[in-house]
């Protein structure tokens, strides 16, 4: 399974990461802001406080990190190997999402890639799924929609 999650803010490491990290996931992360790529980048993990009646501290490790300077590999990635995908990057950043993603799901009908991948949008936001979409089928052909229809 190849995974990548959009986002590197508290909820995609502190709870996605953390997840996919719990159940032995490797995972990458997309990340705009260049500071925490570079901190991501240089640590190779980061902790997680889980508050209760005692308190426990995991140190999340297994994961990459991409900047959006990275769009090549983050595009050739999608096109080829990429099956899973989260976005949690705020409402307001989905478009900014999308258009990377029509790139790349552009890509991954050129390489005529198949493979069912999932998107999970971990967003509170009015029909984020709406607002991705439309990004992402804005001004695009029949058959780039249709190959997002059945494979996505």
């Amino acid at each position: 399974m190849s995974i990548v999650l959009f986002g590197a803010g508290k909820i995609a490491r502190g709870f996605i990461g953390h997840l996919l990290w719990k159940a032995d996931y490797a995972f990458q992360f997309v990340e705009y802001n260049p500071a925490l790529v570079k901190l991501l980048k240089e640590r190779k993990r980061y902790t997680v406080r889980i508050l209760g009646e005692e308190v426990r501290i995991d140190t999340v490790t297994n994961f990459g990190v991409w900047g959006y300077e990275d769009i090549q590999e983050i595009e050739e990635a999608i096109a080829t190997e990429v099956d899973t995908m989260f976005v949690s990057v705020g409402g307001k950043n989905l478009q900014s999402v999308g258009a990377i993603l029509k790139s790349a799901l552009r890509k991954r009908m050129e390489h005529e890639n198949r493979e069912p991948m999932n998107i999970v949008l971990c967003e509170n936001w009015i029909k984020p799924a709406e607002v991705l979409k439309s990004s992402v089928f804005d001004g695009q052909d029949q058959a780039f929609q249709s190959f997002l229809d059945e494979c996505i």
